[in-house]
């Protein structure tokens, strides 16, 4: 081992990983079955000894040292695949008696075959190595005991030994090879260059899409390295042809989205040959397939980097998608729209960018769309008012533009509607919002809206408990229909253009708590009604044109340490002992925040079976101020 070390440019730091080769580790046990490989499971057997040196894709340049060799005893894999390694083959190595699998694909080895291999070897991979030259020697018809040989992309040339197609005729040997350049007189597998499939790798490889095949042809691709590590899996020609798909597609996410540097994953590791994916860490709150098929894959907060691969369109089965809280780059792949049965998306806080596929219009059962917190560009599809199911949009803090679509109004069944904190996003609020009958918390706060609200808006608001409109450029009279919401616990209208007096039927809100006025241009007096509201802790008023007194009744609520009220003490006179907070007084006046309002309660949606409820807030756990589809809770 400190020979191929030495050899390779370990002792260089050429290596991209050697940790605790030769106790560079420092206070770590030196024992060399602790140094760094990628095997699966242990480095050595009980007696200690090396059974498995897999160095595959680790930078190692320079020749394979025949004291490998001296590893006879034990060793029975050797995978040193995807690197530098130049020179010829030791011969050495046919003397690892114990060996079945060898990889040596896609380096830089040159020379002609070894005449003799390790007596007890199944697997020969030699595949990607182009300048290794001659033919296939004869003597290798005695090894019986293989099954699989891949000399594609290589120089071999000549013909297949009649030996060979013995075992090829008697023993199913499959051998790959380049048959424009050797003749093969058996049943060879022909192909000009590639890696060795089991035959439901074969089927798979037919079935994929052609953006897949295409990214096969890089051997660093996500998808390449989850298609080697498919070929390896000792039982891939077990599983049913939906779970191996299931298991390209997963592996490709997991290498795609850096899964070596994923956050704990407990005892239940991804690309463990010895679990089913479906055992596969996740936080689905239920097990995550269904009769073997991938459902659920929540994987919040775990250190996921880089862009989603367009083959997490194959997961057709996917009813839950959930990968909130990580560093997921890019566009949201087109493919998505593959995932017809998907009832909710949740990949909000990330760091997402370019335009939402118009193929999220396809997804017509979908309940939940999140992509809250991302850097989002473009307009929204108008195609997403083809999601008749939807209860929860949610795409607050990206950096949209252009307006809100008349087709939005379509989404009948809304109840939250987060678009707040896009202010290029903007416009008039579309006519068609009046048909938002179910509405429970709408935030379309520091956007760019414009116009004025009908009558007929505010009666389509009758029930809705939170209403944030704050930081826009709305305009005109609050009409007295506002005093219809009456489960309202939460409004903000602050620095908009609003005219008029305020209604004195907001006097009627019986449920209010927190009521933004300020900065816009009312005028007139501070309705005595407002007094009415038993429960109203904030009053925001400064910033306008009010005029007179603050009306006594509701100085005592103030008096009382029961309400906040802010005003302009310098043109609204408010009595010594009623204890305003003078805007105009202040160094810096505070504004709201254009975060979530507070306090809100949302509550439990009904969505259908009772299988959804997990993912939705539960109406006896409010959570003030949160997303009502936060997954970074616990108890979520």
């Amino acid at each position: 081992l400190a020979t191929l070390y030495y050899a390779t440019g370990g002792d260089e730091d050429d290596w991209y990983s050697s940790d605790f080769w030769l106790d560079r580790g420092g206070d770590t046990d030196p024992n060399e079955c602790n140094w760094f490989a990628y095997a699966d499971g242990n480095l050595c057997n009980n007696d200690g000894l090396y059974v498995d040196l897999s160095l595959q894709h680790n930078r190692l340049e320079g020749s394979i040292p025949k004291e490998l060799a001296l590893l006879q005893p034990s060793l029975t894999n050797l995978e040193l695949s995807r690197n530098s390694l130049f020179g010829s083959i030791p011969a050495e190595l046919s003397g690892l008696a114990q060996l079945t699998s060898m990889d040596l694909s896609i380096n830089e080895l040159e020379g002609e075959l070894p005449s003799v291999l390790p007596p007890a070897l199944e697997f020969l991979y030699l595949e990607g190595n182009y300048d290794l030259e001659g033919g296939i020697p004869s003597t290798w018809g005695n090894m019986t005991s293989l099954q699989g040989v891949d000399l594609r992309a290589t120089g071999i040339s000549g013909s297949v030994p009649p030996e060979v197609c013995v075992l090829i005729e008697q023993n199913d040997l499959l051998l790959a090879l380049d048959c424009e350049k050797i003749t093969c007189d058996c049943d060879c597998f022909c192909e000009e260059s590639g890696a060795y499939f089991p035959s439901v790798l074969n089927a798979l490889y037919d079935e994929l899409p052609d953006y897949t095949q295409e990214a096969l042809i890089d051997p660093e691709s996500p998808q390449s390295r989850a298609m080697d590590w498919m070929r390896k899996d000792p039982q891939v020609s077990e599983w049913p042809a939906f779970k191996v798909g299931q298991r390209f597609a997963l592996a490709t996410f997991y290498f795609a989205l850096n899964g070596d540097d994923w956050f704990d994953q407990d005892d239940s590791p991804w690309l463990s040959y010895e679990l089913d994916e479906c055992d596969w860490y996740t936080d689905s709150t239920f097990y995550p397939c269904t009769d073997g098929r991938f459902d659920d894959l929540e994987l919040n907060n775990m250190g996921l980097r880089s862009e989603l691969p367009l083959e997490l369109g194959l997961l057709t089965d996917l009813g839950f998608f959930g990968l909130t809280s990580n560093s997921i780059t890019g566009a949201v792949p087109t493919t998505i729209g593959n995932l017809v049965g998907l009832f909710e998306i949740s990949l909000d806080y990330n760091f997402l960018t370019d335009e939402l596929p118009t193929e999220l219009g396809l997804l017509v059962n979908l309940v939940i769309l999140d992509f809250d917190y991302n850097d989002i560009t473009g307009t929204i599809p108008t195609q997403l008012g083809n999601l008749q199911e939807l209860q929860h949009l949610l795409l607050r803090e990206n950096a949209l533009t252009g307006v809100l679509p008349e087709s939005l109004g379509n989404l009948t069944k809304m109840q939250f509607l987060y678009l707040g904190i896009n202010d290029q996003l903007g416009g008039e609020i579309p006519s068609s919002f009046v048909q938002h009958q179910d509405i429970n918390d709408l935030q379309l706060n520091n956007m760019d809206l414009t116009g004025n609200i009908s009558a007929q808006q505010w009666q389509a608001w009758s029930g809705i408990d939170s209403l944030n409109l704050g930081a826009n450029r709305l305009s005109g009279k609050i009409t007295t229909d506002i005093g219809l919401l009456r489960d309202m616990t939460f409004i903000d209208l602050y620095q908009n253009e609003f005219t008029g007096l305020i209604p004195t039927q907001m006097g009627e809100l019986e449920n209010l708590v927190t009521l933004y006025l300020e900065s816009n241009i009312f005028e007139g007096n501070i309705p005595t009604e407002l007094a009415q509201i038993t429960g109203l802790e904030l009053l925001h008023v400064h910033d306008n044109n009010l005029e007179g007194t603050v009306p006594e009744e509701i100085c005592e609520r103030v008096r009382n340490h029961d309400l906040e009220l802010k005003v302009d003490c310098s043109v609204l006179h408010c009595p010594l002992d009623c204890e305003c907070l003078c805007a105009d007084e202040d160094d810096e006046p505070t504004a709201p925040s254009p975060t979530a309002p507070y306090p809100t309660t949302p509550s439990s949606p009904t969505v259908g079976p009772p299988v959804f409820s997990p993912s939705f807030p539960s109406a006896d756990s409010p959570v003030d101020g949160d997303d009502p589809d936060d997954d970074d809770d616990d108890d979520d």
